[in-house]
């Protein structure tokens, strides 16, 4: 069976199962096929494995929110911290089980863009408030600077969800303990009207010549950067992809050892500007 249509719908998964996937890699393997052919089988193993995960996951969501909502007996306020934070965590297993269905999708060019108004400040917000568990942990704190001027864009929520997200999942990952990362959002004009979107790290940074690379999937800077920093290596492809289907741009600026501010900007919807200008969150 051939990769062509495996990623479309309910096809993810190969009608023979997860045996005809693996006999499938072991055969590429075995005859050294093209670097290209093999990506494609990562990619379909991917999302393989987050179809196997959804089910037992929402299982464990559902019995955590039967515990928290006091159906088995009552809670002392230790208790449903500590169901908050496995709450918190089964939606980031989630989000990445979904980063790989995206991925999947991107890959088989049968993505489809469900497109609405978009406040921008709202998502990022919504990243924030995902990221904050992980961040916090780290001993990171994470700022938001938005244009509240700034009008909207006409997007899929979702995906430019998925695309902040892993911005700041990035910059966590390359951070150190009490690092702070920036995210801004502004107008910018460059050949049209176009909302700009930077997320700002204190971390590592990246060599110039590993710019382009970095958007690949399953690749960083620096291979021996996989073993200190383990991460699944589909954020920024994700977040490349996503943002040129909204006709927009991504690019990163950095230096080593001094961070990294990746930018993304997306056309702006015509329309009225609204409220108040640069509002601090941390």
């Amino acid at each position: 069976m051939g990769t062509k249509n495996a990623h479309k719908g309910s096809s993810l998964l190969p009608k023979n199962g997860m045996k005809t996937f693996f006999t499938r890699l072991l055969y590429a393997l075995s005859f050294r096929k093209e670097p290209e052919e093999v990506e494609k089988l990562k990619t379909e193993f991917l999302a393989i494995a987050a179809h196997e995960m959804r089910t037992p996951l929402s299982t464990i969501k559902s019995s955590i929110s039967l515990v928290a909502d006091g159906i088995t007996g009552p809670l002392n306020e230790e208790q449903r911290r500590f169901l908050d934070m496995a709450n918190r965590n089964i939606d980031r297993l989630a989000f990445l089980l979904d980063n790989f269905f995206l991925l999947a999708d991107l890959e088989s060019g049968t993505v489809e863009l469900l497109k609405t108004e978009v406040d921008i400040n709202e998502v990022i917000e919504g990243a924030i408030a995902m990221s904050a568990e992980p961040a916090h942990s780290s001993g990171i704190l994470l700022v938001f600077e938005p244009d509240r001027t700034i009008g909207k864009v006409e997007a899929d929520r979702r995906k430019i969800f998925h695309t902040v997200n892993n911005l700041i999942s990035n910059a966590i990952k390359f951070s150190g303990e009490g690092k702070v990362i920036k995210i801004v959002s502004a107008k910018y004009s460059a050949d049209g009207d176009f909302i700009k979107v930077s997320v700002k790290d204190t971390g590592i940074g990246i060599d110039r010549k590993d710019f382009e690379k970095i958007f690949d999937k399953f690749r960083q800077s620096d291979s021996s950067l996989t073993r200190k920093f383990p991460g699944s290596g589909v954020g920024l492809a994700i977040c490349k992809r996503v943002i040129e289907l909204h006709d927009g741009k991504v690019w990163v600026e950095s230096e080593v050892g001094k961070g990294s501010t990746f930018h993304f900007i997306l056309p702006l919807k015509r329309g009225k500007a609204h409220g108040k200008n640069n509002d601090t969150i941390s």
